[in-house]
């Protein structure tokens, strides 16, 4: 029997055994040692109940098991299957329920759903919360990252508000695959068709999201002059998104706010299960604008930031044509976008 706090004593059936376990006694004897099963509260466990559950744990004793260790894996293994179980659909409905009474209104409330159920639920609903990853993430925002980067970004938000959630009752564990550091700027990478080194090198004094252009100094480029990169809608609004998660001067910060290590989009792609390099995104764009499109290869070769080895064509270009790249840029936004939908084509983008 056990006190409870109001004074009143609480009474259980309790088996004591003794197990395997030798230890030793104050008096340096060896014995076994004891413990006590609880059986259930008397009276709602009656004594015929209470015996039946007493007879199958003496049988896993006599089986050479503990017990109570017996019952801890077996509710260990429910809860793995649980878990598995467990679907980002089950998880964003459980959330919702949880969360909802707090919303600022009905629209609020009501465009949580209508995102996840548009977006989300066709690509990753059925799924099992914990083998939601990277891949899986993208390929529910990319196909709507240059159409509709505002619900982009609110959509990724939510679903990263999910998986924290999913993480913290047991269903998912690691890091979550929503997040934008580490994503982010790969998607970035490709909009603007840059180096690794000079996104990961992205400071916010470079950025002007008025003008919609990012200047990058002469001493992050590769030929050692200044670059100034069109910045397209979608590449805008992922800085946009990003301004709002601010941690210091970098625009793609890694840990304490600084820079994201060389290894960053590798480490990505290889976590994706992708068998590219970031370069791979730059000729990629390279050989779209020369064979799909009737852009000068001048304005081509100006996007990439190529140095010009002739002379003559040097003398004449006097103009980085920063306009006429902006229209390139955005054809290729358009691009991505399209590629992502449908089953890739021919197209021919007039400048």
């Amino acid at each position: 029997m056990t006190q409870g706090g109001d004074g009143s004593l609480n009474r259980s059936w309790l088996l004591r055994y003794a197990t395997g376990e030798i230890k030793m006694s104050a008096s340096g004897k060896p014995r076994r040692v004891e413990r006590q099963m609880g059986l259930g509260p008397y009276p709602r466990v009656s004594l015929k109940e209470a015996r039946e559950k007493a007879q199958e744990a003496l049988r896993l004793i006599a089986a050479g098991q503990d017990p109570i260790e017996a019952k801890r894996a077996s509710r260990a293994v429910a809860s793995i299957t649980a878990a598995k179980a467990m679907t980002f659909k089950g998880c964003a409905e459980a959330y919702i329920r949880s969360h909802e009474k707090g919303w600022r209104n009905d629209k609020h409330r009501a465009q949580w759903g209508s995102t996840l159920a548009t977006y989300a639920y066709p690509v990753i609903g059925p799924l099992p919360v914990a083998s939601i990853d990277v891949g899986l993430v993208l390929k529910v925002l990319e196909p709507i990252w240059a159409s509709k980067p505002e619900t982009a970004s609110r959509l990724r938000g939510r679903i990263e508000a999910i998986l924290d959630w999913a993480k913290a009752r047991g269903f998912r564990d690691g890091e979550n695959p929503a997040r934008w550091r580490g994503h982010l700027d790969k998607e970035f990478a490709i909009l603007t068709a840059s180096r690794t080194g000079e996104v990961i090198g992205a400071t916010w004094g470079e950025i002007n999201l008025e003008e919609k252009v990012w200047t990058v100094p002469a001493s992050r480029m590769k030929g050692g002059r200044e670059h100034r990169v069109p910045l397209s809608d979608a590449a805008a609004a992922i800085l946009k998104a990003q301004a709002e998660r601010r941690e210091g001067e970098f625009v793609f910060a890694g840990g304490n706010g600084r820079a994201l290590s060389n290894m960053a989009f590798l480490m990505l792609l290889r976590r994706m299960g992708l068998h590219v390099t970031a370069h791979g995104f730059r000729s990629s764009f390279r050989d779209w604008a020369g064979d799909c499109t009737h852009f000068p290869r001048e304005v081509i070769e100006a996007a990439l930031a190529h140095v010009v080895e002739s002379k003559v064509e040097a003398a004449y270009r006097r103009s980085d044509a920063l306009e006429k790249r902006r229209e390139l840029m955005e054809a290729w936004a358009r691009f991505c976008a399209s590629a992502i939908a449908t089953p890739p084509t021919l197209q021919v983008v007039a400048p």
